[in-house]
């Protein structure tokens, strides 16, 4: 996907499902709209052991998470503005029916990692996510050049000792505290899709 714009979906922008990889480049994921019932609303998603390349792009007004790296995703995100993460909420299931087991509501985070991801992040610029700028947890990858600016947190590092981020002119800042290391926050992954 190049030079394309995806303005004004409803509960995810783009998506990236089992059997998958893509590349989106020059693009823009913009406005996306919660659920119904006010749940998600994400920019971008991978998960489910796929590849994801987002470069050159911006991804603008989103709720819950802008951009999600979930389920043994591998990504690359480089020259990436995420600007403007509003909180939402999002669901854990269980059950192969897929029974809302918790909600989690007032969750607004630029990048969210977890469940054995793994990321690159290359110049990247994260403004105005309403929780976490990049909220990692149990993840593997590498921060580079990351400008990232939580109304909380600017990072949150939770049971991710694989994760590269100390060198490399990262700045981060939240209102709370610019990094958070030992958290327990709950991380949203991307909604179930259903079966074709």
């Amino acid at each position: 996907m190049r030079g394309s714009a995806v303005t004004g979906n409803a509960e995810l922008g783009v998506v990236i499902r089992t059997g998958d990889e893509l590349t989106i480049r020059e693009s823009l994921v913009a406005d996306t709209l919660a659920a119904g019932d006010g749940s998600y609303g994400v920019g971008v998603a991978c998960s489910a052991s796929q590849a994801m390349t987002l470069s050159n792009s911006v991804v603008n007004s989103s709720r819950t998470a802008g951009v999600i790296v979930a389920n043994g995703c591998a990504a690359l995100l480089e020259q990436l503005l995420i600007d403007g993460v509003a909180p939402g909420s999002f669901y854990t299931y269980e059950g192969e029916t897929l029974n809302i087991k918790e909600t989690y509501d007032g969750i607004g985070d630029g990048i969210a990692m977890n469940d054995k991801a793994s990321a690159t992040l290359r110049d990247v610029l994260v403004r105005q996510a309403a929780r976490g700028a990049v909220v990692i947890d149990s993840c593997d990858g590498t921060l580079e050049r990351v400008r990232a600016e939580g109304l909380r947190f600017g990072l949150v590092m939770q049971s991710s000792p694989g994760v590269s981020w100390t060198e490399g002119a990262n700045e981060f800042r939240g209102g709370d505290k610019d990094i958070l290391s030992d958290g327990m926050l709950p991380v949203p992954g991307p909604p179930p899709m259903p079966e074709d």
